[in-house]
C-alpha cells in the first residue's frame, strides 16, 4: 500500500509541476532560438515571404499563448535554409544578432529594447558567418566567426580580434563562448 501511495503522490506532482503545453505556431523556416522573458519566452527565427526576408519574434506566454508577433524587414536578402540564428541581449535590453554570411556585407545588427535597428557592422569581410555570441561581466559582445574571435563595445567598435582553432583549417568554427570569474573566454568548436 504504502509503495502504491508513493507512485501516486510521484503522479501527482510530475503532472502538477510539469510544463503543460505543447503549442506550434504556423510559421516556415523559424524556431533558432528560445529565450526566457518576464512574461514568458521569446522564440526568434529567421524566415522569408512575399514581403522579403526577415526576423520573426514571437513573444508567448507561459502558458504558449501569442502575446506578440513581430517580423522585422532590414532592407536585403539573407535568408538560408542553412543559416542558425545567433543573439545575444545586453544588460540594457539591446539585442546582438548575427547576419547570413551572403548578406549585404552584414556580420551583426544591434536592435534597441524596442527592436529598432541601432547599427550594422561587418566583422567576416564574407569570411564566413558568425557562429556564437556572448555579452560578457563587463557588458562587451564576444563574437566568434571562421577562425577569428572579435571583442566590441555596444557601439560596434572592435576592441581586439584574434584568431582561434587551427591555423589551417578552414572550416574553423565556435558554438560555445564561456567567461569565468576572471574575465578569461574559453571557445569551444571544431
Amino acid at each position: 500500500m504504502k509503495n502504491l501511495l508513493t507512485v501516486f503522490f510521484c503522479i501527482v506532482s510530475f503532472s502538477v509541476f510539469s510544463q503543460n503545453f505543447n503549442e506550434t505556431y504556423p510559421y516556415p523556416g523559424f524556431g533558432d532560438q528560445v529565450e526566457l522573458e518576464e512574461t514568458g519566452y521569446r522564440l526568434m527565427g529567421f524566415g522569408s515571404d512575399f514581403s522579403g526576408d526577415h526576423l520573426l519574434v514571437i513573444h508567448i506566454n507561459k502558458f504558449g499563448n501569442i502575446i506578440q508577433t513581430r517580423k522585422i524587414y532590414f532592407g536585403f536578402d539573407f535568408f538560408s535554409s542553412s543559416f542558425t540564428l545567433r543573439s545575444a541581449v545586453d544588460r540594457d535590453g539591446n539585442h546582438y544578432l548575427n547576419m547570413s554570411s551572403n548578406s549585404d556585407s552584414v556580420s551583426l545588427v544591434k536592435l534597441s529594447p524596442e527592436w529598432q535597428e541601432v547599427w550594422r557592422k561587418n566583422l567576416t569581410n564574407k569570411q564566413g558567418e558568425i557562429t556564437s555570441l556572448k555579452v560578457t561581466t563587463d557588458n562587451h559582445i564576444i563574437a566568434a566567426a571562421r577562425q577569428k574571435l572579435y571583442k566590441l563595445d555596444t557601439n560596434g567598435n572592435i576592441i581586439w580580434q584574434t584568431y582561434h582553432g587551427e591555423v589551417d583549417v578552414i572550416d574553423s568554427k565556435a558554438y560555445s563562448i564561456m567567461e569565468d570569474a576572471n574575465g578569461d573566454v574559453f571557445v569551444t568548436g571544431y
